[in-house]
């Protein structure tokens, strides 16, 4: 498994200053830019866009600027990332936004290990998203283009393995359908009507997941985990629990109506089966019949 420092190093941006009419312009990054604060230590991790640093006799907190991490979904995994990222000790820079800093230094920053923006590092794992601290977007494109590159990659928040992200939960969804429809080849084919009547309360009890999804897609989306989803993924992963739904309902139908063929079925072979017993039992009785007169006849 790749670590956190292993990742920035992977995903490091090219920083290339070029000079524009008497300006410096980054390309790919805002990393290389130089505010001239002294460096500070990590002391800790309070969350996944929080730590805690020092310079000298003075320590305070430091928001990664621009950046959300989640409270709950993944919120232990950001603060891992992180706290792996910048072990206690590290040494970094805090590039400040708009805001004046105030002694002791920054309390919304952007924070540099090397010429790495750290609060990208986070968004590109897809542990954090880009956001607009009041009026200040300083870091926020590179943010946002760290947090599209995770969506567009699947990573964190976007990922289909997790069983919190929207994706994840969506994608469970449709594994519980694909193991409904293995089990209806067997079951269906078959003639026991306890196995369908199971098969139908497996059903029934997949499907009712849906409705709580359903809820949880439509909850709020100005936090995480929804917030991180734009509206037309949200709306691709609302068709596709609606495809699911629709799977459940044709299975449903199918096992409803395989229940009443076998129904129809076992009914059959037991009206047969009766016809059967009763013709055997005529026949048994004419020929007891036939051995009583042939007795009588002989003694006669």
């Amino acid at each position: 498994m790749v670590s956190p420092l292993e990742w920035i190093g992977q995903h490091k941006p090219a920083a290339v200053v070029v000079g524009v009419g008497g300006l410096a312009v980054l390309v790919g990054g805002i990393g290389a830019m130089a505010s001239g604060r002294p460096p500070v230590e990590v002391t800790d991790v309070v969350a996944g866009d929080v730590v805690a640093v020092a310079a000298g006799d003075d320590a305070w907190q430091v928001s990664l600027l621009n950046l959300e991490t989640p409270a709950e979904c993944l919120a232990d995994e950001a603060r891992a990332f992180l706290a792996d990222a910048l072990p206690e000790g590290t040494t970094v820079r805090l590039e400040e936004g708009l805001a004046p800093a105030r002694p002791p230094g920054p309390t919304a920053a952007g924070v540099m290990l090397d010429d790495v923006l750290v609060n990208a590092e986070v968004a590109r794992a897809g542990l954090g998203i880009a956001v607009v601290d009041g009026t200040d977007a300083t870091f926020y494109d590179e943010v946002l283009k760290a947090q599209q590159e995770a969506a567009a990659a699947g990573r964190g928040l976007y990922s289909t393995e997790s069983e919190c992200t929207p994706a994840g939960r969506v994608a469970a969804y449709a594994e519980a359908a694909d193991d409904v429809d293995a089990r209806a080849v067997v079951v269906l084919a078959g003639e026991n009507l306890d196995e369908l009547e199971e098969h139908r309360t497996a059903i029934t009890a997949a499907a009712a997941a849906g409705e709580d999804l359903r809820a949880f897609l439509d909850g709020d989306r100005d936090s995480l985990p929804l917030a991180a989803y734009d509206d037309d993924a949200l709306r691709a992963l609302v068709a596709d629990v609606e495809a699911v739904d629709e799977r459940f309902a044709a299975g449903l139908t199918a096992t409803d109506e395989r229940t009443a063929e076998v129904e129809r079925i076992l009914a059959e072979r037991a009206e047969a089966a009766r016809l059967a017993a009763e013709q055997a039992a005529r026949q048994a009785a004419e020929e007891a019949a036939r051995q009583a007169a042939a007795e009588a006849a002989r003694q006669a």
